[in-house]
């Protein structure tokens, strides 16, 4: 009771609590362009240089708060990621200890138990939402790398017949390089994850010669990916902002879409 006193003491000494600007910014008008369509051609920087941000990661929590979701629903919706996240954890953990017998399936369980109990992830959930729908993609691309790697190494432990059954890493980089421009496409400070891919991937090709051929297949899914999901905002981006990835490099590519915006 004393506590709930000095509290609300405290707000009224503050003269009252308002939803931050930020808080607007992020998780309503972005939320808004992605529910209700693009506006950068009808509002002038409405949330700030913010406002040419990828917003579709915001879509969910704002069609949730528009239609009346209670919290509930709305943690249902916030724990999905977490749901998506646990196969690629559980992945990773296999990765890294490839075999197979009761021992080491309880070696992956608390593996990946200990993954979710850590506070990390439920640290994002103060932050925006991108950086929970950016992550998401940035760790399935981790877990496929390091799973393909795996089966490299160890290709009996990956299926009946090993090396037989598992031909060619293309397919699982091109995957890996999607995932990756995915997120990318949500929250552009993933580049330095993104790196981080790209190096498990080299390090964990099983020859020399292959290593050319992860990094193109690699390569080649990211710029697929990009194409179909980022390209057709950033276009609309460029051409209202002046950059695709405003406000970086804005006063360098402005001058190419033949206006000043």
């Amino acid at each position: 009771m004393l506590f709930a006193l000095a509290a609300f003491a405290w707000v009224v000494w503050l003269g009252g609590l308002s939803v931050g600007w930020d808080t607007l910014n992020h998780h309503v008008y972005l939320g808004w362009m992605a529910v209700e369509g693009g506006r950068l051609n009808q509002d002038v920087f409405a949330a700030g240089s913010m406002s040419c941000q990828y917003p579709y990661a915001y879509g969910p929590l704002y069609w949730l708060q528009a239609h009346g979701a209670t919290g509930v629903q709305a943690a249902l919706v916030l724990a999905l990621p977490a749901v998506g996240a646990a196969p690629a954890v559980w992945l990773i953990a296999w990765s890294l200890f490839p075999r197979r017998g009761g021992t080491a399936g309880l070696v992956r369980f608390a593996w990946a138990a200990l993954a979710f109990l850590s506070p990390l992830w439920w640290s994002l959930l103060d932050s925006t939402s991108n950086d929970i729908a950016s992550s998401l993609p940035m760790i399935w691309a981790f877990a496929l790398v390091l799973w393909r790697g795996a089966c490299d190494l160890e290709a009996r432990e990956c299926y009946p017949g090993g090396a037989a059954v598992l031909q060619g890493s293309g397919p699982w980089m091109a995957a890996a390089g999607a995932m990756v421009a995915l997120a990318l496409a949500v929250k552009i400070s993933q580049a330095f994850a993104a790196l981080g891919v790209l190096v498990v991937a080299v390090a964990t090709a099983p020859r020399w010669s292959t290593i050319g051929l992860r990094v193109l297949a690699f390569g080649a899914g990211g710029v697929a990916a990009a194409l179909l999901v980022w390209w057709p905002w950033a276009k609309q981006t460029w051409e209202s902002c002046g950059s695709p990835i405003y406000p970086m490099l804005a006063d360098q590519l402005r001058p190419w879409v033949g206006h000043l915006p």
